[in-house]
């Protein structure tokens, strides 16, 4: 199972300032878009709001989402929609605390458009008329309801992009005092495409043009497809911001296996030079075969994945914030400052041609060094060569941290630390899920502090003196 992406904002040659922002959370594989609401004022600050507080959320949860998606039955499906639906509900209460610190906040809002990829289904959250369309068996749809005059007038599905009311009544996070947010979940293929876009860009290319381009080009790499669509919307006249973010899914078991002596590949790293034929078996055993298409990433600066993984086949370009750092070939191994720890990864891994990679994780590493009795040292050997990695990796690349650039544009505040959570805080499930049993709760009180850790958690407010 493996997700690429790529992303792309522009302001466009009319506005002065670009009110979209997105945030792609490769971990939580949760990807945004929100477009601040035109004629109101501070719309940019809403819709960073906007995806930094629907990350919050769930990332303060993350350790119940992972078990409901790694689950899926339909109560996992339902506690996902549920926990959804609150986290837009925070946020949107968010965006209204935060608009009363400023009087020309007042009114502000956003749009907001969310994918969460599970194992077997995908999720949705909706507000407003940024859209979602998915690729699926070489069939474009649009996924999502645009929520305004014109979406409401065209429930035929004519469209509306012709209509007079086209930015007439569009709903938002934030501006009204009640908020119904769209939340749906849906059956993942084996090969499925997402795009997320705003206005500015369905707008710019025209909805027919956009959906037969998608139909065409949905297996181009992501970024050539986003390039390709955020530029054809400038040079047709788009007056808006644009935003979009492209995500493809594959799943590798729908793939071919590829038959390769993965031992003999093995012996060529260096790392495993010395390691014997036994334990090289073992593994061969642990690692995934994946075979990536000509601009399809490997992996990306800033993910935390705990992954070796060793070009069988093929090569890669190394890059570090967009520039082109060095290429490498097969056979080599990439990762290995993983071993030593979780650091985020220094730069991102692209293919340049047709190219093989065998995969393993640093805890079947672990377990098959630490069980093997006869080679105590390995492991250690191992863990010294990854630190030198790292080392050799810092001094070759620039001193530049882009991690932030991955989650949020890089004029948003910098993801913060984690926010401690008190043993004795009532956590959303036992909201959601056991309301019998905090029936006594102020939960007006809750709600508050809810906004509040969501808001300190996204770094938009300062934290407690005592924390």
């Amino acid at each position: 199972m493996n997700v690429d992406f790529a992303a792309r904002t522009e302001c466009g040659p009319v506005r002065d300032r670009n009110e979209d922002n997105y945030l792609i959370d490769p971990n939580m594989r949760l990807f945004i878009v929100a477009d601040g609401v035109g004629g109101r004022p501070g719309g940019g600050t809403a819709s960073a709001l906007c995806v930094n507080l629907t990350r919050a959320v769930l990332k303060r949860h993350r350790h119940k989402l992972f078990e409901w998606l790694a689950d899926e039955d339909e109560i996992s499906k339902t506690k996902i929609s549920l926990l959804l639906e609150r986290a837009l509900s925070i946020t949107h209460q968010g965006i209204r605390q935060k608009a009363t610190e400023r009087p020309d906040f007042d009114g502000m809002g956003s749009t907001l458009t969310l994918l969460l990829l599970g194992t077997r289904f995908f999720y949705v959250g909706h507000v407003g008329d940024s859209r979602l369309y998915t690729v699926q068996d070489n069939t474009v749809r649009q996924l999502t309801h645009d929520q305004s005059l014109a979406g409401d007038l065209s429930q035929n599905d004519t469209g509306t992009d012709n209509s007079p009311f086209r930015n007439v009544g569009v709903r938002a996070l934030g501006v009204s005092e009640s908020l119904k947010p769209e939340v749906s979940a849906h059956a993942l293929g084996s090969q499925c495409g997402f795009l997320l876009c705003t206005d500015g860009l369905y707008d710019g290319v025209g909805t027919e043009d956009l959906e037969a381009y998608l139909s065409a080009h949905h297996e181009d790499p992501p970024d050539e497809l986003i390039a390709e669509l955020l530029e054809s919307a400038l040079a047709r006249g788009g007056s808006d911001n644009a935003t979009a973010i492209w995500v493809h899914f594959f799943d590798d078991a729908a793939q071919p296996p590829v038959e390769i002596d993965t031992v003999s590949i093995l012996q060529q790293v260096p790392m495993f030079s010395a390691v014997p034929q036994s334990v090289l078996q073992k593994l061969a055993d642990e690692a995934e075969t994946r075979s990536l298409k000509e601009g399809e990433i490997l992996f990306r600066e800033g993910e935390t994945t705990q992954h070796i993984h060793i070009l069988a086949q093929g090569s890669v370009v190394l890059t570090v914030g967009g520039s082109e750092l060095e290429t490498r070939n097969a056979v080599c191994a990439l990762g290995g400052e993983q071993i030593a720890g979780s650091e985020p990864r220094m730069f991102t891994a692209k293919a340049q041609e047709p190219t093989l990679v065998l995969s393993v994780t640093s805890d079947s590493l672990d377990e098959i060094f630490a069980d093997d009795p006869d080679n105590p040292l390995l492991w250690n050997v191992a863990q010294k060569a990854a630190e030198q990695l790292a080392v050799h990796a810092e001094s070759e690349s620039p001193q530049t941290h882009h991690a932030t650039s991955e989650l949020v544009r890089p004029n948003l505040p910098p993801e913060p630390p984690p926010v401690p959570i008190r043993d004795e805080a009532v956590m959303l499930e036992e909201i959601l899920y056991e309301r019998e049993d905090v029936e006594a709760l102020d939960e007006e009180k809750l709600e508050a502090e809810e906004i509040y850790d969501a808001l300190r958690e996204a770094g938009l407010v300062e934290g407690d003196e005592n924390d």
